[in-house]
């Protein structure tokens, strides 16, 4: 499906919208966006500078209740060869918004690094006034342009400051939910969590119990993907990144030029919650809004 087609088809399916606040997505500097409801600052996007990363703001005050970053990370032997905190990073190679007001919001995006790899994004951002839920759905796309060797991880997060959160749930593969306490962990950098499990086909992991003020909980859930399986992590040291992973990241694989990966998720920021048990009515309320509402799963894959 062609740019504009997509256009059309958002712009077509708002018309019986009727969840969803009025939201505006505002252009405020020469590489800086802020996506607004009414006064309520949601998020800010510099797709140049943030390499298309979001500062996710709490809606009661200005404090950052973390940074999604929505499309690919890759990681080389403790090297993270698409992130610009550890080395140059991506390079944007073209941004376009699609929608800028309405009940719904969209652009997208694509970047490279270095000969390496190309990521693409499309992202729709919408709020649930009735709920307070900031709701983005993000199809991202990474392209492999050579052979690399020695790759444990390809992931997406959302990376919150230090000591921010609580409690991590997630729910795997057989129905399962797992809860790590995080306050009692992250004594040292970079310690990992929940290597070796797979999320469900309805799965999602969730970080809860904001504070520093952030009056949010947080939740990724993917929605469609491939190849393989959907992999969660906690990352719980300094900071408490929740992630999702599509590669097994205690192993190293060499991927060939000419890989892809894909992943469709979704991105809840919800008010503060006392456990994981919000996120499931959520997605079924958000999934019927997407289908009845907008047609966003006819999102070609």
């Amino acid at each position: 499906m062609k740019l504009a087609a997509i256009v059309l088809a958002v712009t077509a399916g708002v018309v019986c919208v009727t969840a969803a606040e009025l939201i505006e997505f505002k252009k405020t500097g020469n590489d800086t966006y802020r996506l607004m409801a009414g006064k309520k600052e949601l998020a800010v996007l510099m797709p140049a500078a943030w390499q298309g990363n979001l500062n996710i703001l709490s809606t009661k005050n200005t404090t950052v209740c973390g940074v999604i970053w929505p499309h690919f990370l890759l990681c080389n032997e403790g090297k993270w060869l698409t992130d610009k905190v550890e080395s140059e990073g991506l390079t944007l190679l073209e941004f376009q918004t699609l929608k800028t007001s309405g009940s719904l919001i969209g652009y997208s995006g694509t970047w490279k690094f270095r000969d390496y790899c190309i990521s693409s994004e499309c992202h729709f951002a919408w709020y649930a006034a009735a709920s307070a839920t900031q709701v983005h759905l993000v199809k991202t796309r990474l392209e492999i342009l050579k052979n690399l060797t020695d790759i444990s991880s390809a992931w997406v997060e959302f990376m919150t400051p230090e000591n921010s959160y609580t409690m991590v749930a997630a729910k795997m593969k057989g129905g399962e939910i797992i809860r790590l306490n995080v306050s009692e962990t992250g004594a040292n950098a970079n310690m990992h969590y929940l290597d070796g499990y797979e999320l469900a086909n309805d799965g999602w992991i969730t970080i809860y119990g904001a504070r520093k003020g952030q009056d949010a909980c947080v939740a990724l859930v993917p929605v469609n993907h491939g190849p393989g399986t959907v992999r969660p992590r906690i990352n719980n040291g300094h900071v408490d990144n929740i992630e999702m992973h599509v590669l097994d990241a205690r192993k190293r694989n060499s991927l060939t030029n000419g890989t892809t990966f894909s992943l469709e998720y979704l991105l809840l920021v919800g008010p503060d919650q006392k456990d994981w048990k919000w996120i499931d009515p959520e997605v079924q309320r958000v999934r019927a809004f997407m289908t009845n509402n907008v047609g966003l799963l006819d999102w070609p894959r």
